[in-house]
């Protein structure tokens, strides 16, 4: 994928991977700032609850405006290749910060208290994250934090709620709880 154009999007790193899809850093050509792409494997394209979960998780995430909660930018598909467009963050999540060693009590503090904001920000639309770990909580140089992946995200308020979801309940991955 490295130098392809999506749309608009130059991809120029891989920055992660897992088992809902491949990150990768872009440069947004039409604004001329760097981004990121999140790539549905293309085994799992084949499946509609997958694909919709993948929709589900940028329309969860792109309802949020909130300033510690990454911006979805798009949902897209070129070809065969559906990825989410999103808020490129400099900064290491949680878990590479950490490194196996305590982390100042100030430093824990403001993270926690951040991820509490997000959290909380969420809860007041109806979303539960429902995967809140050190990875999907990134940091920047000044402390700023931002929560990712809404992936396994569930909305339990409002016309879309549904307490039980055959389609978006899929092995390995959690079943909505009923609420």
């Amino acid at each position: 994928m490295l130098g392809q154009l999506l749309l608009h999007y130059r991809v120029v790193e891989k920055i992660g991977e897992g088992g809902q899809g491949t990150v990768y850093k872009v440069i947004d050509t039409s604004l001329d700032r760097p981004a990121v792409i999140k790539v549905i494997p293309p085994d799992l394209t084949d499946s509609a609850a997958n694909l919709l979960r993948f929709e589900r998780e940028a329309k969860l995430a792109s309802s949020l405006d909130h300033p510690n909660i990454c911006t979805i930018f798009g949902l897209h598909k070129v070809g065969d290749i559906h990825f989410m467009a999103m808020q490129y963050i400099e900064g290491r999540n949680v878990r590479d910060l950490v490194g196996g060693r305590p982390l100042d009590l100030r430093q824990a503090l403001s993270i926690t208290l951040q991820v509490t904001d997000a959290l909380a920000a969420a809860h007041s639309r109806g979303i539960v994250h429902r995967d809140i770990k050190a990875r999907n909580v990134m940091v920047n140089r000044s402390g700023r934090v931002k929560v990712l992946d809404f992936g396994l995200a569930k909305l339990i308020e409002g016309p879309h709620a549904s307490s039980s979801d055959p389609q978006l309940t899929e092995m390995g991955v959690p079943p909505p709880s009923r609420m």
